[in-house]
């Protein structure tokens, strides 16, 4: 997520690392320049330093669906999507409707540039 406006000396707060070097999906991401934050089953990308040009970027929703986490790698945005649903069956005339087992959705966006991303 880092760009040219990046400070390396800066201090900042990283995801709780369980594993030495092994990264994990959270419900937000930072490289101390930009956060990437899951609320209301939205993802928003905001840049957060320097304070003075604090602002919102970018924000994802998707529809029907709850954004449970996501990752940052480099440009690339991941979001772990949570999908249920239900099923409809029709048996000797009647009408029923079973719950069905929750999918989780993987998407994946490019965001080397973080202001294009409003969906």
């Amino acid at each position: 997520m880092a760009e040219s406006d990046s400070n390396d000396n800066m201090e900042y707060s990283k995801t709780n690392i369980q594993v030495e070097s092994v990264d994990e999906p959270d419900i937000v991401k930072t490289d101390g320049n930009y956060v990437c934050l899951v609320a209301n089953s939205k993802i928003y990308i905001i840049k957060a330093y320097p304070v003075e040009n604090a602002t919102l970027l970018s924000n994802i929703s998707i529809d029907n669906e709850r954004i449970k986490k996501n990752f940052v790698n480099n440009d690339k945005l991941i979001l772990f999507v949570l999908s249920s649903g239900t099923i409809f069956l029709r048996k000797n005339y009647s009408n029923y409707f079973v719950p069905s087992l929750s999918t989780t959705i993987v998407n994946i966006y490019d965001i080397s540039d973080k202001k294009i991303l409003r969906y």
